[in-house]
């Protein structure tokens, strides 16, 4: 639409000028302002992957060549998850999986400048196994400089210097600096396979609408990129760092031995976050493990074992029911969005989700009373608590051939010895 608009404009100019002579001068000039003004910019923000991106960006600008000025932002870059968005394992294995993968609209987001101009969304890329066995060019650079700082050949900036101004075109755009941006990828629907266009049912991401939330009920005009961009670094992190979710979860544990019993208090809490814990997909989730040991390292078993839990903290905490979340002891609490899909099939995205995630500044808490058969030898006992960070469930590593270790990683732990007749 925009090509064809200035090839108008460059026909009207041309006879214009031919036919009105210097008489039709003032005319022309009339006219290529309204013509001009009526040409379209690229909106800046992400369309929740329905189009592939198109910068118009000269061809010699590659993310190499923006590296040789922004050293700095590049090696970050290079060593982020966006970088490597379009050919991680786990993005190669879902998008080639058949039932939920398979489409044009997966590399609308995690390659945005791939070269598909006529896919929809639900399309199936032309031999997409060739495509991983040998990335070309725009699906090794993953989401790059272009695919966020270049809109119709235009380096987009919050604050236009005049060195930005000798290097490149430039075109100033507060949007990059906004939730709303990043949310363009990071918050979107399911797609309805009749309406391939469309963006149905509920959020499979809801960062932005979570973000959003937590922003009104702080009271701060904060930003995504406060957390995941701090000090304008590209590093980017996110739940692949353990950093990130160390800062963002905290454990305590506390243990005592009271009337020949085990009595355990855990709590977690979301600290320094700004969405729901865990965010980022639907199949994301974070467990809360516990158990204890003699002082040989065996577990003990319970079947007796009494349990409660309750939310609470900063923000209003979801109701748990104590039987349903966990498993028997040792004890397994689990914090996540299930959506269902998978197990019910499409007509489950009708349904409301059952989310036991983390709000904000929420801390729950956990009790336990054990009742367990020891002797003095088994003493002193030693309870263990840890967080574990799931990329996806089991069920789903298994189905792509992934190790259960390969799609987990251990957050934190806590260790509290218990000792007969004495407490904490």
């Amino acid at each position: 639409m925009v090509s064809s608009r200035r090839r108008l404009q460059q026909i009207l100019l041309i006879v214009l000028l031919v036919s009105g002579g210097l008489g039709g001068g003032w005319a022309l000039l009339a006219v290529n302002g309204v013509l001009h003004a009526s040409v379209a910019e690229t909106p800046v923000n992400f369309d929740q992957g329905l189009n592939r991106l198109e910068t118009r960006a000269p061809r010699h600008w590659t993310n190499q060549w923006c590296g040789t000025c922004h050293k700095q932002a590049y090696s970050e870059w290079k060593s982020s998850r966006h970088f490597v968005a379009g050919t991680n394992e786990n993005f190669q294995a879902q998008c080639l999986a058949t039932g939920g993968g398979r489409q044009q609209w997966c590399f609308n987001c995690h390659a945005p400048t791939n070269p598909a101009t006529t896919l929809l969304p639900l399309h199936e890329p032309p031999q997409l196994e060739q495509l991983f066995e040998r990335p070309p060019h725009w699906l090794e650079q993953g989401v790059g400089c272009l695919s966020c700082h270049v809109r119709d050949g235009q380096v987009l900036v919050t604050n236009a210097t005049q060195k930005a101004r000798a290097a490149h075109p430039v075109r100033k755009s507060q949007e990059l600096g906004t939730a709303e941006f990043c949310a363009g990828c990071h918050q979107f629907n399911f797609k309805d396979v009749h309406l391939p266009d469309y963006l149905h049912g509920p959020f499979q991401q809801a960062s932005l609408e979570e973000f959003l939330d937590y922003r009104l009920a702080d009271g701060f005009e904060t930003r995504c990129h406060d957390c995941h961009m701090p000090g304008g670094r590209h590093v980017m992190p996110g739940g692949y760092d353990n950093k990130m979710l160390n800062r963002a979860l905290k454990l305590e544990l506390a243990a005592d031995w009271e009337q020949e019993r085990v009595a355990i208090s855990v709590s977690v809490t979301a600290r320094r976050v700004g969405h729901k814990v865990p965010g980022g997909e639907f199949f994301r989730s974070v467990t809360l493990h516990t158990w204890v040991t003699n002082s040989r390292g065996e577990v003990l078993k319970d079947t007796s074992i009494a349990c409660s839990a309750e939310p609470g903290g900063a923000a209003e905490g979801t109701a748990i029911d104590p039987e349903t979340p966990g498993s028997a002891w040792p004890r397994v609490e689990i914090f996540s969005r299930r959506q269902g899909a998978f197990d019910n099939g499409p007509e489950a995205l009708e349904l409301s989700p059952t989310d036991s995630r983390l709000l904000p500044g929420e801390t729950r808490r956990f009790h336990y009373e054990l009742r367990p058969e020891v002797d003095p030898s088994d003493f002193p006992l030693q309870v263990h608590a840890e967080l574990w960070y799931h990329v996806m469930h089991e069920t789903e590593a298994d189905e792509f051939h992934f190790s259960p270790e390969a799609v987990k990683s251990l957050i934190c732990s806590e260790r509290r010895p218990v000792a007969r007749n004495a407490q904490r």
